[in-house]
C-alpha cells in the first residue's frame, strides 16, 4: 500500500484533511503486497491482486458536497484510466462529520446502544437524502462512497459513566451487479476491521 507522502509539497493540496487520510490508510494497513503508485493518488490497496484506488475527502459543509464528491470521482477515473488492469476499481471515501455535526457537539445519552442507533440513523439520512449528489460523476470501475461520521458522547446512566466515540461509515454503492458485489464483499472484508495489529 502506498500514499502520497509529501502532502505539503503539492500545489493547491487543501481539501483532504491530514487525520482523516491516516485513519482510512490505517484500515487497509494489513495488505502486505505494495502497489506501484501513481503521482499524488491518496491510497492504493492490493486486495486480492486486485488494485482499489481510494481518494479521500474531508468535506466541510453540505454546499461543498457535489463538487468533493465529483472531485475524487474524476481523481479515480484517471487514476483507473491510467492502469493497465481491467481488474482495477476505484472508492471514494469522505468524512462528512463537518457537515452532520460543525459544532462538534458533544451528546448526553442514557445508553451506548441508544448513541449508536442515534448515529447510525443520522448516517442513514444523510446518505438516502443525498444520494444525487454522493454519485456525481460516478463511473463504470468506481465502486461506490464510504461516508464516514464521528459522533462523541457522554453516557450518563452506566457505570462506570462511559465516554464514547461512535465512529461508523454508510457505504453507497454505485453498481449492483453481481460481479461489483463480489468485489465490494473482498474489499470490506479488509477493510472494516480497524484493528491495526489484528
Amino acid at each position: 500500500m502506498w500514499g502520497q507522502i509529501f502532502i505539503l509539497d503539492i500545489a493547491g493540496w487543501i481539501r483532504t484533511s491530514m487525520r482523516f487520510l491516516l485513519k482510512q490508510t490505517e484500515r487497509k494497513v494489513k495488505d502486505k503486497d505494495l502497489t506501484p503508485m501513481l503521482p499524488y493518488s491518496d491510497i492504493v490497496s492490493k486486495i486480492n491482486g486486485r488494485n482499489v484506488y481510494f481518494e479521500c475527502e474531508r468535506i466541510k459543509s453540505i454546499k461543498k458536497l457535489r463538487e468533493r464528491v465529483k472531485s475524487a470521482n474524476l481523481q479515480l477515473k484517471n487514476r483507473l484510466l491510467k492502469d493497465k488492469s481491467t481488474c482495477a476499481r476505484g472508492i471514494a471515501a469522505i468524512n462528512v462529520t463537518d457537515i452532520l455535526n460543525p459544532q462538534y457537539n458533544f451528546v448526553v445519552a442514557d445508553s451506548t446502544e441508544e448513541t449508536k442507533k442515534s448515529h447510525s440513523n443520522q448516517m442513514n439520512e444523510f446518505v438516502i437524502s443525498n444520494e444525487t449528489l454522493l454519485k456525481t460523476k460516478a463511473s463504470k470501475k468506481i465502486l461506490g462512497v464510504i461516508c464516514e461520521y464521528n459522533l462523541y458522547g457522554y453516557v450518563r446512566n452506566e457505570k462506570p459513566f462511559d465516554i464514547i466515540n461512535c465512529r461508523g461509515i454508510k457505504f453507497l454503492q454505485y453498481d449492483n451487479r453481481p460481479s461489483s458485489d463480489k468485489i465490494i464483499t473482498e474489499i470490506a472484508e479488509r477493510i472494516s476491521n480497524q484493528n491495526i495489529i489484528r
